[in-house]
């Protein structure tokens, strides 16, 4: 009787478990996620059940539970974390952070986001940066895309001033890879 048991518990633990964090892929690259959550957690820098952000949506535990997550691991651009108890995760996500936030950034999503941001608004003047270099407009859009690390815009002229004197409406921020020139 106790076998029985032991066997019917650990069966309901590895299907509790074996969906989480899997990808859509149809081959080992499914537990590509699960793997660095895995490593992660090995570190101490999460716990177990970490908060997930897939580009800038909540995934819910529950969710994982019955479904894999809907992309393979070749459409992921960046796996990023917040380690566990920090405050930045506190101040961002909350008590939902204190677990430690794993961030994964979809190539589609990251497209999405530079074609928003280098897009000109109708009023105003806007600025752009690339790591702290005035360019212009058309300068910016021939970087290539997979040099960017990072886009910030700025909308608040309080902000804007930080980086230059002038009257301009709106800043785009654009940090490169390092040893990206």
């Amino acid at each position: 009787m106790k076998k029985i048991l032991l066997i019917l518990t650990v069966a309901m633990m590895v299907g509790c478990t074996s969906n989480r964090y899997l990808l859509s892929d149809s081959n080992a690259n499914s537990k590509y996620l699960v793997n660095r959550i895995s490593e992660l957690k090995k570190e101490g820098k999460i716990t177990g059940k970490p908060l997930l952000m897939v580009d800038d949506s909540v995934i819910s535990p529950e969710s994982l539970k019955t479904n894999r997550l809907p992309f393979s691991s070749t459409d992921i651009a960046q796996i990023d974390f917040l380690p566990k108890n920090s405050e930045k995760a506190m101040n961002i996500y909350g008590e939902r952070g204190k677990n430690g936030v794993v961030t994964i950034l979809t190539k589609k999503y990251q497209a999405y986001l530079q074609t928003k941001a280098i897009q000109p608004q109708p009023e105003g003047k806007i600025l752009y940066l690339v790591d702290g270099l005035k360019m212009t407009l058309d300068n910016v859009k021939k970087i290539d895309k997979n040099s960017i690390e990072s886009i910030n815009v700025l909308n608040d002229k309080n902000s804007i001033k930080k980086y230059v004197s002038g009257d301009y409406s709106q800043a785009v921020l654009i940090k490169l890879k390092k040893g990206i020139n």
